[in-house]
């Protein structure tokens, strides 16, 4: 993996590279140690607070040759005590794809505490989530997602985790019908597909934003009961930075939503999310939180 903590901060998730970890631990004690006559370079894993040693920092021993960070299965003096138990249930050590999680289930208190997180940071899952889309979801595409997701038990999914969770609430919800949708300057593809290939639906402007649209016959909507679908597909997990993760984005015109099987595939592109940048932006927004409480109260 390519993230790690240290003891001061154990929560905050600081992305790997030699720079990074140099500055964080001052290469000092308890982080740097001898072990069976070797430097070892130690750190702790963000999620499960176990120790991890980094693996390429100076002498480049293994196939990947690149810096990285893996969980050590003993306990690391002054740093962690190893927990077995924690090792099992952490997403970085053992991340579960969304569509191959094989019904594992996450426990209670790891449930709890994923919907505890997200019903505190909604607002910054739906804006990292539609800062990648490109597109700005009306609040009933919002609340329809909400509702597909709470649904779906999604926070007992083995594979949805605090680093996920925006890729994971696309991905456990039902497709969207996209008239109304804004779509964002960052977004021109998905606009340039839907005037080239859809035939029921069109890109029209107010001011200096873009909507999804029905088209007109003269002033009037056409009366077709056609849709325009948005749905999340594929999810997929970076072997050496599972932090890193993407699914797929796919719109899809159906001629008639009785039957959704037939349709014409408009556009398909692959989402990503650096899981680390979207848990500090979370636990940044809870300090602040914190510090004003505390003052403000």
């Amino acid at each position: 993996m390519n993230v790690f903590s240290v003891l001061s901060d154990p929560d905050n998730p600081i992305s790997l590279s030699e720079s990074s970890y140099h500055k964080a631990t001052q290469r000092a004690h308890p982080y740097v140690q001898i072990r069976d006559g070797e430097t070892k370079c130690y750190a702790l894993c963000p999620s499960c607070k176990n120790p991890v040693h980094l693996r390429n920092r100076i002498v480049k021993n293994t196939v990947a040759k690149t810096l990285y960070a893996a969980h050590v299965a003993f306990s690391v003096a002054g740093l962690a005590e190893y927990s077995q138990e924690r090792y099992q249930i952490c997403p970085l050590a053992n991340p579960q794809r969304l569509d191959r999680a094989g019904g594992k289930k996450h426990p209670g208190a790891v449930a709890a505490d994923l919907k505890r997180f997200f019903l505190e940071n909604a607002d910054l899952v739906i804006d990292f989530l539609e800062k990648r889309i490109g597109l700005a979801l009306p609040d009933y595409a919002r609340e329809n997602m909400l509702k597909d997701f709470g649904a779906n038990r999604a926070f007992e999914y083995a594979g949805v985790t605090k680093y996920n969770l925006p890729l994971a609430f696309a991905y456990l919800t039902e497709a969207q019908a996209m008239t109304g949708f804004e779509i964002m300057k960052n977004q021109q593809g998905l606009a340039a597909a839907i005037t080239g290939k859809c035939q029921d639906f069109e890109v029209t402007s107010r001011g200096v934003r873009q909507y999804i649209s029905r088209k007109k016959t003269g002033e009037v909507p056409t009366s077709r009961s056609s849709k325009l679908y948005l749905s999340f597909h594929d999810h997929e997990i970076s072997k050496e930075q599972p932090e890193k993760q993407t699914v797929t984005m796919v719109v899809n015109e159906t001629p008639d939503p009785k039957m959704p099987d037939v349709y014409r595939e408009i556009y398909r592109q692959s989402i990503s999310l650096d899981g680390v940048l979207f848990l500090r932006t979370c636990l940044r927004r809870a300090r602040l939180l914190s510090m004003a409480k505390a003052h403000i109260g």
